[in-house]
């Protein structure tokens, strides 16, 4: 399906799936403010806002990502030099947890990332700036919140990385 957008930023920053590609999570600007939201991929609406709804209370995310059954929105957030990886209940917008959070020095841009495995037993996520050239992944099992630094550097770009399944 294609749905029509009439809002003044018609690209998204960022487009996640669930395993059965039933929904889309996406970050985008609504014609009042950034926010997270759930796209309907078997609705015949005719535009986004109609096949889509605004996870309620989830903070606008840089990078996000969605649980397998579409049950958990991951969201990747910066506040100047900080950094948190959350899980928020996709029918209330409830926050479920806190998985991770980072610190970077002061810099002009930050970047957060996530990416979630279609099983739904992993997250990769990573923090940048443009004065740390080669962040760190990490893994985090979102059920349990434990997460193990991976032995693998990038390299940064404006727009941070990401990372895929």
């Amino acid at each position: 399906p294609t749905w029509a957008y009439d809002g003044a930023d018609d690209y998204t920053f960022s487009l996640a799936a669930t395993a059965s590609g039933a929904k889309l999570a996406l970050s985008l600007y609504t014609g009042t403010a950034w926010a997270d939201l759930l796209l309907n991929t078997h609705s015949g609406a005719a535009t986004v806002d109609g096949a889509s709804r605004v996870v309620p209370q989830a903070p606008y995310a840089d990078s996000l990502a969605v649980s397998p059954d579409g049950a958990t929105l991951y969201t990747c957030t910066t506040t100047g030099g900080t950094a948190k990886l959350a899980a928020y209940s996709t029918s209330t917008g409830s926050l479920i947890r806190v998985l991770h959070r980072w610190t970077l020095g002061t810099a002009n841009y930050y970047f957060c990332a996530v990416s979630a495995d279609a099983t739904g037993k992993l997250l990769l996520a990573s923090f940048s700036s443009q004065l740390v050239q080669h962040p760190g992944l990490i893994s985090v099992n979102p059920r349990t919140g434990t997460s193990a630094t991976l032995p693998v550097r990038s390299d940064y770009v404006i727009d941070g990385i990401q990372a895929a399944w």
